[in-house]
């Protein structure tokens, strides 16, 4: 497998977020795991600098969808439950006016993939909870059912992929979650989603389970001080002893 960096959460931070890949060399390939945009003040940057960067893989979340149902509510509702969400998860209106003129950066919102599986069986999602399930029993249907919910328009499927995406701490118990990892043939998961506020990876689950959102956004000073926060998660030849390391 071709070197691999995890990038988590960065909501709406451009500038700690290019501190952290700049430097990062072409030939690494870069997975960002979700949730551009709210919080901080420059989600489209965010978005469009991910969209077009080279050797790039992105995955869906939770703020993703919501943006996308607020969006849509707001052309056909005067006021909606996601656009209200939106907002109190200090959603910037101005993200909305900018979105309307990227038609393109839309598209690509919408059809970013829930779940991928790598070379070496890692799967990453977003979200730490088994909702995906409710979209499919393999990538294939839950990546299509997902991007049939987003691009359909319709109000009751675009909050049900919100919702689906919103729940935290799926993996704390070991049965479930074994078979979860059966069910994809996976021999662990990264997922961000769940903010930790740490210098580096949270493993669990004897290395299997590794949460890499360590709040890098501003947006979370006021509930992990204004230090600066986020890191770059490198992928490595592991072993249930040997777990994936930090960088």
């Amino acid at each position: 497998m071709e070197k691999t960096v995890v990038i988590g959460d960065i909501h709406g931070d451009y500038e700690r977020m290019r501190e952290l890949v700049d430097p990062i060399p072409e030939d690494t390939r870069v997975i960002f795991i979700g949730d551009f945009f709210d919080r901080w003040n420059r989600s489209v940057d965010v978005a469009r600098f991910v969209m077009n960067r080279p050797n790039t893989l992105a995955l869906l979340g939770n703020h993703e969808a919501l943006i996308l149902g607020a969006k849509a509510e707001r052309k056909q509702l005067r006021f909606g439950m996601l656009y209200q969400c939106w907002l109190d998860n200090r959603g910037q209106p101005a993200d909305l006016e900018e979105l309307d003129k990227e038609p393109e950066l839309v598209d690509w919102l919408m059809h970013l993939p829930a779940m991928i599986k790598l070379e070496d069986d890692t799967l990453l999602q977003h979200s730490d909870n088994m909702h995906y399930l409710l979209h499919g029993d393999t990538l294939e249907k839950i990546n299509n059912s997902f991007m049939e919910h987003l691009t359909s328009g319709d109000l009751n499927l675009l909050r049900k992929a919100f919702e689906h995406l919103c729940e935290r701490f799926g993996f704390n118990q070991p049965y479930k979650t074994e078979n979860y990892l059966e069910r994809f043939n996976a021999r662990g998961v990264i997922h961000g989603h769940t903010p930790h506020g740490k210098s580096q990876a949270q493993v669990s689950f004897s290395g299997r389970i590794v949460n890499v959102d360590g709040a890098l956004s501003r947006g979370f000073d006021r509930f992990y001080g204004e230090e600066k926060r986020g890191f770059v998660y490198e992928l490595k030849e592991k072993t249930l002893d040997d777990p994936w390391v930090t960088v």
